[in-house]
C-alpha cells in the first residue's frame, strides 16, 4: 500500500527525501520509496543508525503474518486493533489503529 502511494507521489516529485532517522522506520520507508522507483535521500543525525528500534530491542507488533500461522498462532487485525485500543485507553486514533492492524501482517511478510 505505501509504495502505491510512493510510486504515485513521485510521478510528481523528481526526489523524494525521507527526513527520518536511519531506524527500522526510516530505512524501511527508503526501501520502499526505492522499490516504488523514487530516487531517495535517506538524512540521519546521529553518526550511527539505530533509532527507537534499537531501545526496544527490535520487537515489532503485528497480527496475521506468517510467522505466525507458521507457529500456529492464531491472532488477526480485530484482535490487534482492540488490543491497540485497550492499551492506550481509548486514546488511540481509531483510524490510524484500523489502519496498522489490518496492515501489520502483510507488513511483517515483506520485511
Amino acid at each position: 500500500m505505501a509504495s502505491r502511494l510512493i510510486k504515485h507521489i513521485s510521478q510528481w516529485l523528481p526526489t523524494l527525501m525521507c527526513l527520518s532517522s536511519g531506524g527500522a522506520a526510516g530505512l524501511t520507508a527508503t526501501i520502499a520509496a526505492r522499490q516504488a522507483e523514487a530516487e531517495v535521500k535517506l538524512l540521519e543525525r546521529d553518526a550511527h543508525p539505530a533509532g527507537i528500534t534499537a531501545m526496544n530491542q527490535g520487537n515489532v507488533c503485528a497480527a496475521g503474518s506468517a510467522v505466525q500461522r507458521e507457529a500456529s498462532v492464531e491472532d488477526n487485525a480485530e484482535r490487534f486493533y482492540e488490543d491497540i485500543i485497550a492499551k492506550t485507553r481509548g486514546t488511540a486514533d481509531p483510524v490510524m489503529a484500523r489502519l496498522v492492524a489490518e496492515a501489520s501482517g502483510a507488513t511483517m511478510n515483506w520485511l
